[in-house]
């Protein structure tokens, strides 16, 4: 009876057990050989793991998970290592990071910047990325080189963090949508969902399909040959042209994709992993309601028409019609003069593709200045995130209340110089930022204190294109943004439209007391500005930059350095609004060139939490003592 009892004990034990060891969450192993090959046009790219539409295999983990990623460079030949001894741009090419696009709290080691926050990955080498996704980290998110023009050719693919919460928010959409009339949604207003993360609903009620959709501008011609004769040449220009666009990796004016038959609601996580144009998307004859936007989960928000910046990722959900056997997903890539049009056609598993193909008529043709409610203004106002406690104060503080705590403000202006002295100092023309290109801000960045406090940043546009920012290692709240033609915001000369739409954006968010949208990517307006605000909680050397490759490749973005020792920023710091600008773009700066190595550590990987590891270790010896002496008794 006795040994019996032991053994129900040691069953009991077990499980106990494996409950505590639920908490380290679960380890993945991935593994990228990239290589490269050529598309079904015979054009050069970038393949992952053999896949052949500039697509790299999704990945996907739950929040807590520690995944580790192996990358092998197999890019280049023999004989083109041998061709970049003398070619620099060739040899840029030729070694590979990856930077996980909108993942923050994963370690400034592994942010994927060569010669900034790693060595470059060279040619034949592997490099394992081990990274612990935080608790408090879900949604949509991407991977994509850091090394020269390489993701358009295809290093790049989707990382999906699923969690608990995401999951929830949306079932009570979908709870809300399924007594509304679909004729009846108002758009441009939130969805009432009283409560977003409730647990009362049966999801087995609803038939829901998810989907993940890419969009990206394309060119003709391999990435590596255009950075050489059209932009980094000596009368190169920062805007090649746009031949092109793509869903999900199809070139073609109509794409095709199947959902179950009897799917009541689709759940589309989309992305614009181009290299520079903003893409539209339209449902055709539906409204879509919005729940994340970069990885933050949002009051629901319904809409018709949604513009997507480079770098952005939406998850939106669509409500089919009865018994409806297809949806047309209408996309814009916009161009310099227009937009390419493109259809992809969501299409019941019930149906005859053949036949449904055949009577599909030519997208190319499609107005997209024609969509209804089309808006490419950032809508800061409206997908606003939802309150909630976060696990880490970080992902609290800037998704619970408006950052007021400003202990410093810096100030940078932008614009393209194809003058003779900055092609004779660079070879070609070059973007500046308080007269220092990216290049230069990389070897000598802003230097700030990681003090938990916040900083804002304003960023002044003196040039007529819209252009896509994302901010390395933080999320950001979007303060204020000009709709275009304001000209510059200097908080030392308050007049002026640019100072009367910041002074509005500013009494809006303390008379309501509401959030600013919080992102990590922004579009913004040509001749205009846009006013940030984050927590400096992260220790490294970090980037913001415009997300147009072609851009990045001719300077246009800065580096700033947090450091844990919070007297590394002067006190004056800390007491008053210091505006970081230099209004003479001719200043003597070194010349620019590739950047040293920074001292790297290999060892990237967040380590679990070594207290959960000791508890579950006496939680079990304790327990044997227990039963080895009962059963002895």
């Amino acid at each position: 009876m006795f040994l019996s009892l032991c053994i129900v004990l040691l069953c009991v034990l077990v499980n106990r057990v494996r409950g505590l060891s639920d908490i380290d969450n679960i380890f993945h192993d991935f593994q990228f050989d990239i290589t490269s090959n050529v598309d079904t046009t015979k054009k050069r790219i970038i393949s992952i793991n053999g896949k052949k539409d500039t697509y790299g295999p999704v990945i996907k983990v739950n929040s807590g998970d520690t995944f580790m990623l192996k990358v092998k460079n197999n890019i280049c030949s023999q004989e083109e290592l041998n061709t970049a001894e003398d070619d620099q741009q060739l040899k840029n090419y030729c070694t590979t990071t990856l930077h996980f696009h909108g993942l923050i709290g994963i370690g400034n080691t592994n942010d994927g910047v060569p010669y900034l926050t790693q060595d470059p990955i060279n040619s034949g080498e592997e490099y394992v990325y081990n990274i612990t996704v935080p608790q408090d980290t879900c949604g949509t998110f991407w991977y994509h080189s850091h090394s020269s023009v390489q993701y358009g050719d295809g290093l790049r693919g989707i990382m999906v963090v699923n969690c608990d919460e995401h999951d929830k928010l949306t079932y009570n959409v979908i709870s809300v949508l399924s007594s509304i009339d679909l004729e009846s949604m108002q758009t441009r207003k939130n969805l009432a969902v009283p409560e977003p993360f409730s647990s009362n609903y049966d999801k087995n009620l609803f038939n829901m399909e998810e989907k993940i959709i890419t969009l990206s501008d394309t060119y003709d011609e391999w990435g590596l040959d255009i950075l050489k004769k059209k932009v980094l040449s000596y009368d190169g220009g920062p805007d090649p042209l746009l031949t092109g666009s793509m869903i999900n990796g199809n070139t073609k004016p109509d794409s095709f994709d199947t959902f179950p038959a009897g799917t009541e609601y689709i759940k589309l996580r989309i992305v614009n992993s181009g290299l520079s144009g903003t893409q539209v998307i339209n449902f055709e004859h539906h409204n879509m309601v919005v729940v994340e936007t970069d990885g933050t989960l949002v009051e629901p928000y319904i809409l018709s028409t949604l513009s997507l910046a480079v770098g952005q990722r939406y998850t939106v959900i669509i409500k089919l019609k009865n018994e409806e056997n297809r949806v047309r997903l209408i996309n814009g890539c916009n161009k310099m003069m227009g937009y390419f049009s493109k259809s992809l056609w969501l299409v019941s598993d019930s149906q005859d593709m053949e036949q449904v193909i055949s009577n599909t008529p030519d997208s190319s043709s499609i107005s997209i200045r024609s969509l209804p409610q089309l808006d490419k203004h950032e809508l800061f106002r409206d997908l606003i995130p939802i309150r909630k406690e976060g696990t880490i104060q970080r992902q609290k503080d800037i998704t619970s209340h408006f950052l007021r705590d400003v202990i410093r403000t810096l100030t940078y202006d932008y614009r393209f110089f194809s003058d003779q002295d900055t092609k004779i100092k660079y070879g070609t023309g070059m973007y500046k930022m308080n007269g220092k290109t990216l290049q230069e801000y990389q070897r000598e960045p802003t230097e700030l204190p990681c003090s938990g406090r916040s900083i804002e940043i304003i960023i002044n546009s003196i040039d007529h294109m819209r252009h896509p920012w994302h901010l390395h290692g933080h999320q950001f709240q979007l303060v204020s943004i000009g709709n275009g033609r304001e000209g510059s915001l200097d908080k030392n000369v308050p007049q002026g439209s640019a100072w009367d739409k910041y002074q509005e954006d500013i009494k809006y968010w303390e008379e309501t007391g509401k959030v600013p949208s919080v992102r990590d990517s922004i579009n913004i307006p040509g001749s205009s500005f846009a006013v940030i605000r984050f927590n400096l909680d992260s220790e490294g050397t970090w980037l913001m930059h415009c997300h147009v490759e072609w851009h990045m490749a001719k300077g246009l973005g800065f580096a700033f350095k947090e450091h844990a020792n919070k007297d590394a920023v002067s006190e004056s710091d800390h007491l008053y609004d210091v505006a970081e600008k230099t209004n003479d773009d001719n200043d003597d700066i070194e010349e620019t060139g590739e950047s040293s190595p920074s001292e790297i550590v290999n060892e990237t990987s967040s380590q679990p939490n070594k207290l959960k590891v000791l508890l579950i270790y006496f939680s079990i010896m304790f327990s044997l003592n227990g039963i080895f002496y009962f059963c002895m008794i």
